[in-house]
């Protein structure tokens, strides 16, 4: 950064993690429908024409999960990987062994 002018002294510069976006796979194809009605039509949001994917808003983490029908999951807004991964197992309990 001091190379291109950013700042003269780089030991200035604090840096810290503020939001972590991590990916994972659940090795199954998913119907969405089922699974935005699952995981709680309160905590999720569902549209298929203005986004492939399900929106899930869990009560009791600060994340997000982008759930997608091939099996695929993105997690944003956690504020460690700790998290997101705790965040992921949870998920993927409420998926495949609902109550």
């Amino acid at each position: 950064m001091a190379d291109i002018g950013i700042t003269e002294n780089i030991e200035d510069i604090e840096f810290s993690i503020k939001n972590c976006v991590c990916s994972g796979e659940v090795n199954s194809e998913l119907d969405l429908n089922k699974v935005s009605i699952g995981l709680g039509l309160e905590n999720t949001e569902y549209e298929p024409e203005q986004f492939p994917g399900v929106i899930y808003r869990p009560e009791t983490h600060n994340g997000v999960a982008l759930i997608f029908s091939s099996g695929s999951v993105i997690i944003t807004g956690c504020k460690s990987l700790q998290a997101s991964e705790k965040m992921f197992v949870e998920l993927k309990e409420k998926l495949f062994n609902p109550l």
